[in-house]
């Protein structure tokens, strides 16, 4: 998949001259971390319908529905779409993407730092409120937030998909499946991972969106960058009588769907633009001894002689621990998603400080595959 290089973030090491192994860095910002025991699915407990698609009462704050904007049935995947854009395309790239000034992805209009911060239902960008009219939505970040911590959630298999069966603190349940994700022309890993949009925009990076994102081992969730290709499971406030519902009032970007302010989160940083920039124990030379002693180069890649370069940014956050992990410039599948692997066993890093406190940080870092 092809991803555009964005603005530099931060340190920068190219690392090269690795014999039968590569060293690979980039990103998965959806991997979470929850395995259940697969089981099969009984059908979903349908609490209404709200413009011809059912909707099941989880026992949170909105209801959930029951499948994906594009879908024909709960276990089909549906379409796939850019944050922000209300069609599907069959191309996923910066250079085409809804509200980007550039094709690189480094300039933005409507939705940025220091813009709006999220899409409202009348906004004309929410994906399902102009799909499926009435009172749907996106949901929030806190929504998915609260769906990832208030429900049981079991890896399974319905309609010959897998996914994860999602049960309410009321036992009440939906399906969500393992859609894969959209880069360029490419569906990536379809059956093994979720990717879904919320509404809400990064608080720390103009190019990106946050989302659910999920394997079959965990749940949680993140930041991608706005050009790919994500599923969207809509949400509503519906209280079964009337037409309408509650929508979120465009004059209050920064509230959730039941009007509770949401804190807003500080602006991350450039690790070079704060007083006592974060490290990694034992400087540069360990960090880069760590990633060349446990990357794992894809055999797919060797048998294809790839080489090239990956360019990604993460986040050190103030305790020290990787966060938020960005693909700025991809070389394959299989070379992001073993970068992901290696990026996550990191050690804790020495954190950054900023007026004598820890603060998170984002680095930019490329790396580039060479086999001899």
């Amino acid at each position: 998949p092809k991803s555009k290089p964005a603005r530099q973030l931060g340190w920068k090491w190219i690392i090269s001259g690795v014999v039968a192994a590569a060293i690979i860095v980039a990103v998965a910002i959806w991997q979470p971390w929850n395995k259940g025991n697969s089981e099969d699915l009984q059908p979903q407990t349908i609490t209404g319908t709200l413009n011809g698609y059912d909707y099941v009462d989880l026992g949170l704050s909105v209801k959930w529905a029951t499948q994906n904007v594009g879908a024909s049935s709960p276990s089909d995947y549906g379409y796939h779409f850019a944050w922000g854009e209300t069609e599907t395309k069959k191309r996923f790239d910066s250079d085409n993407c809804f509200d980007c000034l550039d094709s690189t992805g480094d300039s933005w209009g409507i939705y940025k730092l220091g813009g709006k911060t999220s899409i409202t239902p009348t906004s004309g960008h929410d994906t399902a409120r102009e799909n499926w009219g009435g009172s749907w939505r996106m949901p929030t970040d806190a929504e998915f937030e609260e769906l990832c911590t208030k429900c049981k959630w079991i890896w399974t298999s319905q309609g010959g998909h897998n996914g994860y069966k999602v049960t309410g603190p009321n036992s009440n349940s939906i399906f969500l499946p393992a859609a894969g994700s959209r880069y360029g022309t490419d569906t990536y890993r379809e059956g093994e991972i979720g990717n879904y949009w919320s509404s809400s925009h990064s608080t720390s990076t103009s190019c990106c969106a946050r989302g659910l994102f999920f394997g079959s081992s965990s749940h949680e969730t993140g930041i991608s960058t706005r050009w790919d290709g994500r599923s969207v499971r809509p949400v509503t406030d519906y209280a079964g009588d009337g037409d309408g519902g509650i929508n979120i009032d465009d004059s209050k970007d920064n509230q959730s769907a039941g009007g509770t302010s949401v804190p807003k989160e500080e602006e991350v940083v450039d690790n070079a633009h704060v007083e006592v920039q974060a490290q990694y124990p034992g400087g540069e030379a360990a960090l880069l001894a760590f990633i060349n002693k446990n990357i794992v180069y894809p055999q797919i890649a060797l048998e294809q002689e790839l080489q090239g370069k990956v360019i990604l940014g993460f986040q050190v956050k103030a305790d020290g621990s990787v966060g938020d992990i960005v693909i700025k410039k991809s070389l394959s599948r299989e070379c992001d998603q073993a970068a992901i692997d290696v990026v996550r066993k990191l050690r804790r890093f020495i954190p950054a400080k900023q007026q004598g406190r820890p603060v998170t940080v984002w680095f930019t870092l490329p790396i580039s595959f060479r086999i001899q």
